[in-house]
């Protein structure tokens, strides 16, 4: 009978894989964040960091419903609340958007005169502060020795 058993494990790990496989169709896309950038910039040159994703809705459920990000010179945090108390509250964020479903916003620079920067964004509820993603882009700033991030909405 070892033949029988091996066939009904068999068949019972089909239906379990056809199962969890209609349960993923059934919810949908999950939530995402994605950041794309330069790796380096020349001093004065202007540069786009583009951040996207899906924020899933859920009724009656915490979902995520805002995108915020901002360019700093230490290495982001790993949620929202803790990159509030490295940055300080009072920071305001070069991206601050209402978020639902899939999303893109391209946030414009113009490199300074050199040093490591880092891109922080974040996929949260707002009036909670719950983290659902978070997303982090390493890249350089070209120029001058002791000098620091260039221009844009917010720069440090």
């Amino acid at each position: 009978m070892p033949g029988k058993r091996l066939a009904g494990g068999l068949a019972a790990a089909v239906v379990t894989t056809l199962a969890f496989g209609a349960t993923a169709w059934a919810t949908g896309p999950h939530n995402s964040l994605v950041i794309k950038g330069p790796l380096a910039a020349a001093q004065g040159a202007s540069y786009t960091i583009t951040t996207s994703g899906y924020a899933k809705h859920v009724v009656g459920k915490p979902h995520p419903n805002y995108v915020v990000g901002w360019r700093t010179p230490t290495a982001c945090a790993t949620d929202y609340t803790s990159e509030l108390t490295a940055v300080g509250s009072s920071v305001t964020p070069d991206l601050a958007k209402s978020v639902r479903g899939n999303f893109t916003e391209a946030n414009p620079f113009t490199a300074g005169s050199g040093g490591t920067i880092y891109w922080c964004a974040y996929l949260i509820n707002k009036a909670t502060h719950r983290t659902f993603k978070a997303a982090g882009w390493k890249y350089a700033e070209l120029g001058g020795p002791g000098s620091g991030p260039g221009s844009g909405p917010g720069a440090p």
